[in-house]
């Protein structure tokens, strides 16, 4: 159920779950196996660069899965709620690495490294998500 509507969830959502989980399994299986292996035997370099793209690609899935859920949701009250998060979430994310970036140029912050910058927008846009519902109640 929604919990902003008190509805059962979309067909879309129910779709975008479907596509979701199973990219996020995959995610999860390469990050701990490419790292294992890179530990404990490691590639020759052309196919160390291949095995440390390959955790990317269900993330480039779930980007693609992400459009298709904004694309078939019927409803636009949903499809625009969910639009209004994805923009925040991108706002937090520009804010925080503009922010950080500067911290790391001159105040000798830690480095962030790229691969936390769509972590950060995943959660941020959920807890946008569950705001902008709240806005509307």
């Amino acid at each position: 159920m929604s919990a902003a509507s008190g509805k059962q969830s979309s067909s879309a959502m129910r779709r975008y779950q479907q596509r979701f989980w199973p990219l996020m399994a995959g995610y999860a299986v390469l990050v701990f196996g490419v790292a294992f292996m890179v530990k404990h035997a490691p590639p020759p370099a052309p196919w160390l660069y291949l095995a440390a793209v390959l955790p990317a690609l269900p993330l480039l899935g779930v980007i693609a899965v992400i459009g298709l859920y904004v694309h078939e949701e019927a409803d636009e009250f949903r499809r625009a709620t969910y639009v209004q998060a994805m923009l925040w979430s991108l706002g937090v994310v520009l804010a925080f690495t503009t922010v950080w970036g500067f911290l790391e140029l001159l105040a000798n912050a830690p480095h962030l490294e790229l691969w936390w910058i769509f972590p950060i927008y995943c959660v941020g846009q959920d807890v946008a998500h569950h705001l902008v519902r709240r806005w509307y109640r």
